[in-house]
Formats: C-alpha cells, structure tokens, sequence
C-alpha cells in the first residue's frame, strides 16, 4: 500500500513538474524597431539645468506605434564630472508585435539618478545610475469582455548605462566633429524593500556621431534591445534604428 503511495505521489509530482516547465517555456519574438529622440537640455545657472526628452518609437520598422515617452526633470552639477537628478517620465505602451498588449497601457514614473563622466585617453566615459518608481496601468475585462484599463500596480526599477565616445579626428575646441558613440544600459526590477528581483530589459548601442556645435549634436545608429515580460516566460529581441538629436540651449550665459 504504502509502496503505491509513494508511485502515486511520484506521479503526481513528475507531472506537475511536466505541466511547471511547459507554462515556463521560453517564448523569443522579434520586431525591428524605429525610435527617434530628442534630447535637450536648458541651463540656467552654472549648477543647475532642466532637461527634457521626446522618443517617438515605432515598430516593425515604421508600421505600428510602440511607444511614446516624455521625460522632463531638473538636474544639479554637484562637480563638473557628476550631476544628481530627479525627474518625471510618462510612458504610453501600444499593441505590437507577436506578443501585443491587450490595449493601450500609460505609465507614470517618478525617478532619481546619478550621472558621473571621466575619459580614458581620446574615449569619454559616462555612468548613469536611476532608481525609477513605476506606476503601471492595470489591464482588467470591463463587462462586455474587452480589455481596458483600471487602476495601476506599483512596481521599481534599477537601470545603470554605460555610455562611451570616440572622436574619430582631431578638432579645435568647439569645432564640428565626427565620432563614435556605443553604450550599453541593464535594467533590473527590484522588490518593495529595493532587493533585485530580476532581469527586466538590456539595450546595446553602436553608431555614428556629428558634433555640429558645442551645444548640438546628431546620432544614429543599431541598437538592441532584450525585454523580459512580466510573466517571466515571454522575451523581445527587437533590432532597432535609432536616431538621437542632442540641443542644448544656455539660457545662463545669454
């Protein structure tokens, strides 16, 4: 009898395990990705400057919205290699791709960072390290079935990036210069209590760079991208194109 048990249980357990690793089958889909930015940053007193950003991202290439982000915040120069910041971003996430959200889902973020920059010989370095506090919306089923949005969940957000610049000529100070920029940026969920939960998104960059003036300049480049889905089974490969206008505006000094 006991023998039987112990079959059954064995059964049982080996079944469960089946049916655990099949809801945990890895699921990779892919979608080539157009994103556009605009970056500017307004300084108004030697220590203290307001940036903002506009990213326009779209999917299978051009065809389908993916999303679209505003992110201003106010930055304060604590020495000319670090910068502490604190700002805002609005997220709206569409439905694309071969694992599309049920509907449009908006996303509030309040953030933190710490920017840090020094050079290695001709390459500059930067660090950027961001807390971020996320307030996702929440997908529920109104009465007729269909996905809408209810609420949100809180949720937090480790990303550290680095970010390197490679002249590719010598230029006079303040001259136009061309030059290569690569940088790579993790993104880590963390729990309530700020423990790392896991792996949530990588991006790795490489592309070309214009210097047009010491205040503006263009990027462009191959960017991947590797997202984790919520549910911990589904992952995005997405090869990316990504344009990059930096303009700077020194209201201090006029």
């Amino acid at each position: 009898m006991l023998k039987r048990v112990l079959v059954t249980v064995a059964f049982i357990g080996m079944c469960g395990a089946g049916v655990a690793q099949a809801q945990q089958q890895k699921e990779v889909s892919s979608s080539t990705n157009s994103w556009f930015l605009l970056m500017n940053e307004f300084r108004f007193s030697p220590k203290w400057f307001l940036t903002t950003e506009l990213h326009l991202r779209r999917a299978d290439v051009f065809k389908d919205w993916q999303q679209v982000l505003l992110r201003p915040a106010i930055n304060y120069r604590i020495t000319p290699a670090l910068d502490f910041g604190f700002g805002y971003t609005y997220i709206r996430s569409f439905p694309y791709g071969e694992q599309p959200l049920r509907t449009i889902v908006p996303e509030n973020q309040l953030w933190q960072q710490l920017h840090m920059r020094h050079s290695i010989g001709k390459v500059g370095l930067s660090h950027r390290y961001r807390l971020e506090e996320r307030w996702i919306g929440q997908i529920q089923d109104d009465l007729a079935g269909r996905a809408t949005i209810s609420g949100s969940s809180y949720a937090q957000r480790f990303r550290y990036r680095i970010f390197a610049r490679l002249p590719l000529h010598t230029a006079a100070e303040g001259a136009k210069q061309l030059f290569i920029s690569a940088w790579d940026e993790l993104f880590i969920n963390l729990e309530n209590n700020f423990m790392v939960s896991n792996f949530q998104q990588n991006r790795i960059y490489i592309g070309l760079g214009y210097q047009f003036s010491p205040l503006a300049n263009l990027q462009a480049g191959y960017m991947n991208q590797v997202i984790r889905k919520a549910n911990g089974y589904q992952y995005e490969q997405n090869p990316t194109i990504n344009v990059s206008l930096f303009y700077n505006i020194d209201l201090y000094k006029q």
